[in-house]
């Protein structure tokens, strides 16, 4: 049995705010991806995230590959760009 948490604790006003979770289309666990930060250029929401690939390692006992990584949005946005950084 899988058990996926997520990453980060997360406040959201509903009201005011959606919640963006980023999951992995491939055999990679998601808890490679990890959000960095949100900016916003006009109607757009940019979510910048890494990949850290060490999730995956046997031997980190730190790890949390079965973890999503989630942020929260304004509901205003109204186009979300994904932007991979180092």
């Amino acid at each position: 049995k899988s058990s996926h948490k997520i990453r980060e604790e997360i406040n959201v006003d509903f009201s005011k705010e959606n919640v963006i979770v980023i999951t992995s289309k491939s055999e990679l666990p998601p808890g490679i991806f990890k959000i960095t930060n949100v900016t916003y250029q006009n109607d757009t929401a940019i979510i910048n995230y890494t990949i850290d690939v060490l999730e995956m390692a046997e031997n980190n006992p730190h790890a949390k590959a079965n973890f999503y990584t989630a942020t929260t949005i304004l509901k205003k946005s109204k186009t979300i760009k994904l932007n991979q950084t180092r």
